[in-house]
C-alpha cells in the first residue's frame, strides 16, 4: 500500500477523533491494515472460514473483499468514491489541469486522459505508481 494512503488513514483517524471529542477505538477496512494508528495496535489475526476472529483483541480488522462483505465498508467506500469524483472534477476546472480533463473523466484512465498523459507528463495530483504500473501493463500488452 502506498505510504500517502497510511498517511491519509492516519490523519483521517486523528481529524474524526478531534471532531467526535472522543478516541476511535476500532476500526474497520477493506483488505488492509494501517500500520502506526496511534492507539490501535496492527494485529495478525484473520477470520477464519467459519467466519470467527482468532483473536479478538485487535482494535483494527481489516476483511478481504470488505465492500461486498459489510454495509459500513460500502457505505465508506461510496462517499469515499463520490468525494474523489468530486475533488478531481473541481481540479480539473483549474486552467493548468484542463488538458487533463478530469471535470470530465475524474481522473479515470480513458483513452483522452491517458494521450494527455503521454502528451503532458504527471502532475501532483497523478497517482504515480498507478499510472507507471497501468502503462507498464498497457504497453507491453501493445508491443509483446
Amino acid at each position: 500500500m502506498a505510504k500517502a494512503t497510511q498517511r491519509a488513514f492516519r490523519r483521517a483517524v486523528k481529524e474524526a477523533s478531534k471532531k467526535l471529542d472522543k478516541r476511535i477505538e476500532f476500526l474497520l477496512i477493506d483488505a488492509f491494515y494501517i500500520p502506526y494508528v496511534s492507539g490501535l495496535p496492527r494485529s495478525t489475526k484473520k477470520i477464519k472460514g467459519n467466519g470467527k476472529i482468532e483473536n479478538s483483541k485487535s482494535k483494527q480488522l481489516a476483511i478481504i473483499r470488505g465492500d461486498e462483505k459489510s454495509f459500513s465498508i460500502a457505505a465508506a467506500s461510496i462517499i469515499a468514491k463520490v468525494y474523489r469524483d468530486s475533488l478531481m472534477g473541481k481540479i480539473g476546472k483549474r486552467s493548468i489541469y484542463k488538458r487533463y480533463k478530469w471535470f470530465k473523466n475524474k481522473g479515470y484512465a480513458t483513452k483522452e486522459h491517458r494521450e494527455a498523459i503521454l502528451k503532458y507528463g504527471l502532475t501532483g495530483y497523478h497517482r504515480k505508481q498507478f499510472v507507471e504500473t497501468y502503462f507498464s501493463n498497457f504497453f507491453s500488452s501493445q508491443f509483446p
